[in-house]
């Protein structure tokens, strides 16, 4: 694969052009197998240094590690909902202010749709200002450049981020009450039932109402809510 890779980038000559690996095999099923793959990659990007240099580069993964006993630990839980991500930017960017953006968000919590957003900035934005304009932009399609200023807070409350990939670390409180139990149910079920007719589904989905209450174990070892009907 990195052979066809190989061929492309030194194809076309002058002109941008963008292209996608997806090496899913490699080590999905088992970590191990990962390592026997370092010679092959360092020796790619060594044979190529010269159209990295003038390239952005997102070399990322898709999710963490979920074999090998890595997700019965919490923090093998953690990983799998962190997935790995390495930008690297044009040589004649670097240390500059999108650069000095970029390094900012090295510990901020971040989605595909800001992925998406530095994708469409890099397309359509930044070449006007020669990759030099880091203001900030309302988001775009749920998203926010990687190379502009961020305002708020990060988190699974304020991004598009459901619930089951959440890694931020609330504080949970395990109610046992029945009672309570019972009216969270309500809620929720009315609450859902709400949100289908205000969008329009209300005659098209099963009616929603409380039941039961059962639970749920989340990626971190934390009971959550069901609510059966």
């Amino acid at each position: 694969m990195f052979e066809f890779m190989e061929k492309f980038m030194n194809a076309y000559t002058g002109i941008p052009k963008a292209s996608h690996i997806w090496l899913c095999t490699l080590a999905h099923s088992w970590p191990k197998n990962l390592y026997h793959a370092d010679v092959h990659f360092l020796d790619f990007f060594k044979r190529n240094k010269k159209h990295f240099d003038n390239a952005f580069l997102f070399f990322m993964g898709d999710h963490g590690p979920r074999q090998g006993g890595i997700p019965e630990v919490k923090l093998g839980r953690y990983e799998n909902l962190n997935p790995f991500l390495m930008v690297s930017i044009p040589k004649s960017y670097r240390n500059t202010a999108i650069h000095e953006q970029l390094r900012n968000k090295s510990r901020e919590l971040m989605t595909n749709f800001d992925l998406h957003a530095t994708f469409m900035d890099i397309l359509e934005v930044q070449m006007k200002s020669n990759f030099s304009d880091t203001s900030y932009r309302e988001p775009q399609d749920s998203g926010s450049s990687l190379f502009r200023e961020w305002r708020g807070p990060r988190n699974c409350r304020t991004l598009p981020i459901p619930s089951q990939y959440c890694i931020c670390q609330y504080n949970w409180t395990d109610q046992i009450d029945v009672s309570v139990q019972k009216e969270l149910g309500i809620f929720l079920a009315n609450e859902l039932k709400r949100h289908l007719v205000q969008e329009g589904l209300g005659t098209l989905c099963h009616p929603q109402a409380y039941s039961s209450v059962g639970f749920l174990l989340n990626s971190y070892g934390k009971y959550l809510l069901k609510i059966s009907q």
